[in-house]
């Protein structure tokens, strides 16, 4: 068998590795710029509600390929604020892997741009199991300012289908850093657990329904700088609180799917937390084209 020269491989790994970089941060811009040319199973999804401010959210997904699908859009995120990102994931046999760019852009002591990447990896069997590991991070700190600013955020989750339902099992955690704002520094912190049940009735009925609850701490940290003035001091405020979510699609027509998502709060300590729903709808821009 033929070796090949350490020298060789480490500079592949360094081409590789340059290759990836360039593909995640361009990722935006090309799904932008070929999204009409893609494969022809398009969909646009536009959802919101109340509050708005969390639950407005604009999607387009569609496939790359018989084994590949990609996602653009932007969403509100309680901590990582007013996200855009793109995604393109492969299915290779059983393996499942990621990559996307993201851009947090946060309204603290003025508007911060954060550009970062995400990338996953897990397995997907369709009809038998799913499980897969996704992180995302900041690569730079605010592109306008310059202030520190730092997001990250993990998310573990596992499926298993059975005749007429798929049970889910997810956990995430995302953090924000952000300073200086004004005269002192700012911290989030979520870490969020979920078990859903998706409820499949037959290959023909036009319903989808998913029922579960979960658990989340919020952790908000407002810590002042040295050059504050001696009235602001560190405050640190923990909300816990149980949840109860129902979601549900009803396809009205094969080119419309309507969607409701439904998030009521059980119990709740240390601060307050909302009823949150959103309206959505999902229309199939590929049966539109020529």
């Amino acid at each position: 068998m033929r070796r090949i020269p350490m020298r060789r491989i480490l500079q592949r790994l360094s081409v590789r590795r340059l290759f990836m970089r360039r593909i995640s941060i361009g990722t935006v811009l090309l799904l932008c710029a070929v999204a009409p040319a893609l494969y022809p199973a398009t969909a646009l999804t536009i959802a919101g509600g109340m509050p708005v401010e969390d639950t407005l959210s604009v999607k387009i997904d569609g496939d790359l390929s018989t084994f590949s699908y990609y996602d653009i859009g932007f969403t509100f995120d309680p901590v990582l604020r007013n996200l855009f990102f793109s995604s393109a994931t492969f299915n290779i046999w059983l393996f499942r892997f990621g990559i996307g760019a993201l851009l947090s852009v946060i309204d603290e002591g003025g508007v911060k741009y954060a550009p970062g990447v995400s990338g996953s990896i897990g397995i997907e069997a369709p009809g038998a199991i799913s499980l897969y590991v996704e992180v995302g991070m900041n690569l730079l700190d605010d592109l306008v300012g310059g202030d520190d600013t730092i997001w990250n955020y993990g998310k573990l989750a596992a499926a298993i289908w059975l005749p007429h339902l798929r049970p889910q099992l997810i956990a995430q955690k995302k953090s924000l850093k952000v300073g200086p704002v004004v005269n002192y520094n700012l911290e989030d912190t979520l870490v969020r657990y979920q078990a859903l049940l998706d409820i499949y009735f037959n290959k023909a009925s036009p319903f989808f329904i998913t029922l579960g609850g979960g658990y989340e701490t919020l952790n908000t940290v407002i810590e002042s700088i040295p050059a504050a003035p001696a009235s602001v001091r560190r405050r640190e405020t923990e909300t816990v609180s149980l949840f109860a979510t129902f979601d549900a699609s009803w396809e009205i027509h094969p080119d419309f799917t309507l969607l409701l998502n439904v998030e009521v709060p059980v119990s709740s300590q240390g601060g307050d937390t909302l009823f949150k729903a959103a309206l959505g709808l999902k229309i199939m821009l590929s049966n539109f084209y020529w």
